[in-house]
């Protein structure tokens, strides 16, 4: 990246390939066809680092420098396409203005993102992806090997001064979505206040490889698992969350090219998966809607939320509750007698009969109007 061993090199190359990626995507031309690109994210999963990471030791790694190396790559990219002349560039002992850079600015209402982060299972020790993030915004370099000689930190809280959006890869394919407010409250713990103060997103995030997820590709549990897990990404506090991923086949699959087991509906020249129908009936649910809370009494889930409308509603699901080969069980619950009718991930509408509805691992949204 035309770095010296002490990070206060050219970093040339870098700025090279941010200058003209941003002036690219930024050319009145290719937005006249092309949607516009707001956010940027200079390293993806830099967690996955041998020099960052010291336990992390598998080859799939994704950066191979130092803390400073990675600030100075934030704080370059976000002087050349956001071009605020006051931010640092720590490694220079300069700031964007004065740097001398050829191009700054290219589009001063873009956001820079934090690398992202992933936060560990609950009742396990503390990830040492958020604390990778924790030094990266901070150089704070607490319990783990990091340390200012041997990893290259000495930028303070430059790289949270370089990011307006805090990130994290949200993949509870190991425990169950109800654990994500957990998950979440652990990315949180090693923010400052300043940072707690920006958004909180998930720009990643779904049940996995197919293969490896807990839903074991059973059509119902998948369908459960995508409402189950956005209704707890949104009682988290998490303000935007990108699935992962809509067509893909190995991952998080809600769309089809051809028709497979649990993906047969005809939709955009493909089938979509009931997954997929899941995901659009919760999205309907949630958007307009303003969540009070969510609680647990044994185990069943509810969640309350005021709809677009005003009216009140309730999300509920048991997770004592499964689904197998197309049958899914549920237990009779007893409702408020102002809750009329609810719907179910498959956008049917049922109403209610003698304050009793059948509750199982899928959600339905219970309405009062």
């Amino acid at each position: 990246m035309g770095f010296f061993e002490s990070h206060t090199g050219s970093n040339l190359i870098w700025r090279n390939w941010v200058q003209n990626i941003a002036q690219h995507v930024n050319d009145p031309i290719y937005l006249q066809t092309h949607a516009r690109v707001g956010y940027w994210e200079p390293c993806n999963e830099c967690f996955r680092s041998p020099t960052l990471n010291p336990g992390y030791t598998a080859t799939n790694y994704a950066y191979r420098g130092t803390y400073a190396q990675l600030v100075r790559m934030m704080q370059d990219a976000r002087c050349i396409i956001k071009g605020n002349p006051d931010d640092a560039i720590t490694a220079l002992n300069t700031t964007c203005g004065q740097a001398g850079y050829p191009v700054i600015g290219i589009d001063p209402t873009a956001q820079m993102v934090v690398p992202d982060t992933a936060p560990g299972q609950a009742g396990t020790k503390q990830s040492p992806y958020a604390r990778v993030m924790q030094n990266t915004l901070y150089c704070t370099c607490s319990n783990n090997s990091c340390s200012a000689s041997s990893t290259g930190c000495p930028t303070g809280s430059g790289g949270s001064r370089a990011v307006d959006i805090i990130a994290t890869h949200l993949y509870p394919n190991t425990y169950t979505p109800e654990q994500l407010p957990t998950q979440n409250a652990n990315v949180r713990s090693y923010l400052s206040a300043t940072d707690l103060a920006k958004p909180l997103w998930s720009i990643e995030g779904g049940w996995g490889q197919n293969t490896a997820a807990q839903v074991k590709n059973d059509p119902d549990l998948e369908a459960a698992f995508v409402a189950r897990y956005h209704l707890m990404v949104w009682a988290s506090g998490t303000t935007r969350a990108y699935w992962y991923g809509w067509d893909y086949s190995l991952t998080g699959t809600l769309w089809s090219p051809t028709a497979i087991n649990g993906c047969s509906a005809q939709y955009a020249n493909g089938y979509i998966c009931r997954a997929g129908i899941a995901y659009q009936q919760v999205h309907d649910w949630l958007v307009g809607a303003v969540l009070t809370a969510c609680s647990v009494d044994g185990t069943t889930w509810l969640c309350r939320l005021t709809e677009s409308n005003g009216s009140p509603a309730q999300i509920i699901w048991d997770t004592s509750q499964t689904c197998s080969n197309g049958s899914c069980g549920t237990i009779q619950h007893l409702v408020a007698p102002e809750y009329i009718k609810y719907r179910d991930l498959t956008g049917a509408t049922f109403a209610v009969s003698g304050s009793m509805v059948p509750v199982g691992i899928k959600p339905i949204l219970l309405e009062t109007k």
